[in-house]
């Protein structure tokens, strides 16, 4: 009797679930807080977005709106040899971009210019080309040659000039370069690893090697190994090993250590707003993106407001050496090249970080970045050009550009911009409860073509009629039933970039309880 009424009861409760259908509705109109991934749903901090490629997030506050396209810089040097380095010469009005790339049947490296003229010859292949410019002189070493320096007047010198190149220490082995309180600094001396190059101050132009010169070693004997990169913030000179970050005023008698992580690669390095970021696989349960003003460093991708902690660890541990960063507004961003995340293969990936609004966001790009630099171009425009492994060198973020460049069949082309973005999953305040939504509703500018869909329960992909209008509503299948439904838009861009306002399901219905 006792069990009769437990069933009646059961049933009762089951019946009005099916009876009675509670209502309520989703909307997302804010996406300022870019993608956040890795996160129990219930934690995800609001206007974040579990999935979104090709999307930024700090264009139009709130919106998310698909990145710009690119464009080639000159032409096609050596099809399928990456570029190994890569440099805007400045000096008055000249402005001449190098690029360091291997040569047709990689014996040999060469230097070309953005016209496409080869400037220098007889480099020792598949060594990273390093450079900076001071004193309207560039300075070129890659750890093997016969260190160089460029003017516009002089050409290309292997001695004297404005670094002193007859009396630089190491001669031919120093792989890294930067410039610090008037002095340039040298590192990568394979006989000295973990020495650090310091010039005497510039003077009338030049910089000397035998006169208010030095060097000091960090580290030695430790086993931290050789210095793999060179940072800067103001008042100091950030040095890196694999395993350990240095810091060093000139002055001080020692330098100070600041922390157990260092990077694997020099190009992860960035200074920028003066603070420096860098790429760390030193802990590999704490390995990802940190950032620095000089004291202990912190870590950016992983930290616990905007876990991107499952893109960090999908890194190729072959590619970390690789991996290359540039500053944008407001942040840095980094290609790592294909990763592996939740089962889906991404190719060619630049995570990106907005530090003032804490933002991520992923791109995709159709050939991968090896290097960064700022150019200044014919037009007096500073844009940031990239590298890449198909002897390409191309202008990022070209506002007007909708489309990709790419080379077809050896003939240049186009290729289309695919976008994809995706909610959190939602269980719209209904707990452990069967639920159906028959409408999706959407907010956008140039989002006819896209193709809405839905994830139901984390494993059905569930795609939608494409959108016809910017602004309103496709049917769901009337089946579509489940406990969780995360709400996408994908597709490619054709007239214009695309900004996504809102998302809005009016309707949720209960229509079943589990057992």
């Amino acid at each position: 009797m006792i069990n009769c009424q437990k069933n009646k009861k059961r049933n009762s409760i089951q019946n009005l679930f099916n009876m009675e259908k509670l209502l309520n509705s989703f909307r997302q109109f804010d996406f300022s807080a870019g993608l956040v991934a890795g996160i129990n749903e219930s934690l995800a901090p609001r206007g974040s977005v579990g999935l979104a490629i090709n999307f930024d997030f700090d264009v139009e506050i709130g919106s998310a709106t698909t990145r710009p396209g690119t464009f080639i810089i000159g032409g096609q040097m050596v099809a399928g040899n990456s570029i190994l380095g890569l440099h805007n010469h400045v000096a008055g009005s000249t402005s001449t971009l190098f690029s360091a790339i291997n040569d047709v049947g990689s014996a040999t490296a060469v230097i070309y210019d953005q016209a496409g003229d080869v400037r220098v010859t007889g480099l020792t292949a598949n060594k990273k080309v390093r450079m900076l410019t001071f004193n309207a002189a560039t300075l070129i070493i890659n750890g093997a040659d016969a260190e160089q320096s460029y003017t516009a007047a002089g050409g290309f010198i292997t001695t004297g000039g404005a670094f002193d190149l007859a009396n630089i220490p190491g001669a031919n082995l120093n792989n890294l370069c930067t410039v610090f309180l008037d002095r340039v600094y040298l590192a990568g001396d394979t006989a000295n690893p973990a020495r650090l190059y310091y010039s005497g101050v510039s003077s009338g132009g030049t910089v000397s090697w035998t006169s208010g010169n030095g060097n000091i070693d960090i580290d030695v004997g430790n086993d931290k190994g050789a210095i793999t990169a060179l940072g800067r913030v103001p008042g100091y000179i950030l040095i890196f090993k694999n395993r350990s970050m240095t810091r060093w005023n000139y002055s001080s008698a020692f330098p100070e250590e600041l922390i157990s992580y260092g990077t694997p690669s020099q190009e992860s390095v960035v200074s920028a707003g003066g603070v420096c970021a860098f790429y760390s696989n030193s802990n590999e349960h704490d390995k990802g993106f940190f950032i620095t003003n000089g004291g202990a460093p912190v870590p950016i991708s992983h930290d616990n407001a905007r876990p991107i902690r499952k893109w960090v660890d999908a890194i190729d541990v072959a590619n970390e050496a690789n991996i290359a960063g540039r500053a944008i507004n407001n942040g840095f961003a980094w290609s790592i090249g294909d990763v592996t995340v939740d089962r889906q293969l991404y190719h060619n990936v630049e995570l990106r970080y907005n530090r003032i609004l804490n933002q991520w966001s992923v791109r995709m790009y159709p050939t991968k970045f090896t290097v960064y630099a700022s150019y200044l171009d014919g037009q007096g425009r500073n844009v940031t050009v990239a590298g890449d492994t198909d002897g390409q060198v191309l202008e990022l973020d070209r506002p007007e550009r909708f489309v990709d460049f790419v080379m077809k069949n050896g003939e240049p082309g186009e290729s289309s911009i695919n976008f994809q973005i995706e909610t959190h999953s939602e269980t719209h305040g209904f707990n452990n409860l069967k639920q159906v939504a028959d409408v999706l509703e959407f907010s956008t500018i140039n989002g006819q073509g896209s193709t809405p869909y839905v994830m139901v329960d984390g494993n059905e992909v569930v795609e939608c009629t494409s959108l016809d209008k910017d602004i309103g509503a496709v049917k769901l299948p009337k089946n579509l039933v489940g406990a969780r439904f995360a709400y996408g838009l994908k597709g490619s861009m054709s007239n214009g970039r695309l900004v996504l306002k809102e998302i809005c399901v009016p309707n949720i219905s209960v229509v079943a309880g589990y057992n």
